[in-house]
């Protein structure tokens, strides 16, 4: 499996998960319009251009954990972990870890409202 079906995979088990919980809340009559009217594709990132490494760090970062933790996870050090980061966000053409993860993860734009009582 690729580290590009992998993330993919990953993002059809979030979509499934949030849909249950968007259920859920609508069931609770809180949260309604949460669900997308339509899947939008979401369209991955060249991962090609990036090295092992690099990819070993992306992978750890998009499984949640922070910076530290990436570090002690790789046995790398936290700068080592920030130049792979900063070569990541060149080469995909993002400047911030919030970018990052936008190009991964697509949140429906309700979320960003706060629900009602």
């Amino acid at each position: 499996m690729t580290d590009r079906d992998r993330i993919q995979e990953r993002l059809r088990r979030f979509e499934s998960a949030f849909q249950r919980i968007a259920l859920e809340l609508e069931e609770l009559g809180i949260g309604t319009g949460l669900l997308p009217k339509r899947a939008e594709a979401v369209e991955l990132p060249d991962l090609h251009r990036l090295t092992r490494r690099e990819l070993e760090v992306l992978r750890s970062f998009l499984g949640g954990k922070e910076i530290n933790a990436v570090a002690e996870h790789l046995q790398i050090a936290v700068h080592t972990v920030r130049n792979h980061l900063k070569s990541i966000f060149r080469k995909l053409g993002v400047r911030s870890q919030t970018e990052l993860l936008q190009k991964f993860v697509q949140v429906p734009k309700t979320l960003s409202r706060p629900i009602a009582d």
